[in-house]
């Protein structure tokens, strides 16, 4: 979408003026903007494909206000864009926080977590415009993740990444597929991670992207943070701020996430090395530090 076309957005919905607008888009998927006007900062959100995203940040948003967890507001909706309040704050991935502020946050990102699992939901996996999940049997569900793992791993196994005795044990962790077994799933974010989690004056101002929305166990909402902080005290607050957790269920979906990432990724930085890290620490059984 042109800078024109998204100005004339603003004048015609919201009857403001832009007269700053800063690209912030990080992936591939949607174009996002921060638009500054002389009264407010917006948030303008236009995918490139995938309109479901669209949906997907108006529903969850709906559910997280209703709850009090800290989000962005809808402001206008439509079916190419949506433009959303701007929190306040900075990305916790970008702060330098000391040792006790940082464990308070994880408390709170886990005390958070439980409350965006308290939203039920029906189907599994990718939500679909019914407000459900794409699969509408556990069945179903397993046989598609068991696909992916094998598809993922047989693309691992041409990168080169592990030895012939890690891949026979990547193949053999792959195994427990059974451990997907969640009768009851539950809203999950489905991309919780620091660069999503804003923070001000030492506390979580809100989470933002809902984009990849998903009905799910609530053990997959783990994934991203369990290779960034797994042995350290960070996970211990987080599963502290959280409650009861199933750290099997959360090594798998893990797992599975990083068969899709390295199977998917074209290049090798620090986030692939870690998770090629935290990979064999799941298949060795090993301490990560």
């Amino acid at each position: 979408m042109k800078t024109k076309q998204i100005k004339n957005i603003f004048i015609k919905q919201l009857n403001e003026i832009p007269i700053s607008i800063i690209d912030k888009s990080q992936g591939v998927d949607q174009l996002v903007k921060i638009i500054k006007t002389k009264n407010n900062t917006y948030v303008f959100k236009s995918p490139k494909n995938d309109f479901q995203m669209i949906f997907n940040e108006e529903f969850a948003i709906k559910k997280c206000t209703i709850r009090k967890i800290p989000s962005p507001k809808v402001l206008v909706k439509s079916k190419k864009y949506i433009i959303e309040s701007l929190i306040e704050g900075k990305e916790l991935s970008k702060l330098k926080l000391s040792k006790s502020n940082k464990l308070k946050i994880y408390f709170q990102i886990g005390k958070l977590m439980r409350k965006i699992h308290s939203i039920k939901t029906k189907g599994y996996g990718n939500f679909t415009y019914k407000g459900r999940g794409k699969f509408s049997s556990l069945k179903q569900y397993k046989k598609y993740l068991e696909n992916n793992i094998k598809k993922n791993i047989d693309s691992i196994s041409k990168k080169n990444l592990f030895s012939k005795f890690e891949l026979e044990k990547i193949n053999n962790y792959s195994k427990n597929i059974n451990l997907i077994n969640c009768l009851n799933p539950v809203l999950n974010h489905a991309d919780i991670a620091e660069d999503h989690i804003f923070i001000q004056n030492d506390k979580i101002s809100g989470i933002i992207d809902f984009a990849d929305l998903e009905s799910d166990d609530p053990m997959m909402d783990f994934t991203r943070l369990y290779v960034k902080i797994y042995g350290t005290e960070l996970f211990q607050a987080l599963k502290k701020g959280y409650g009861k957790i199933n750290l099997k269920k959360i090594q798998f979906f893990t797992f599975y996430f990083m068969t899709w990432k390295l199977a998917h990724n074209k290049k090798i930085n620090r986030y692939t090395e870690r998770i090629i890290k935290c990979m064999k620490h799941l298949i060795n059984k090993k301490r990560l530090r």
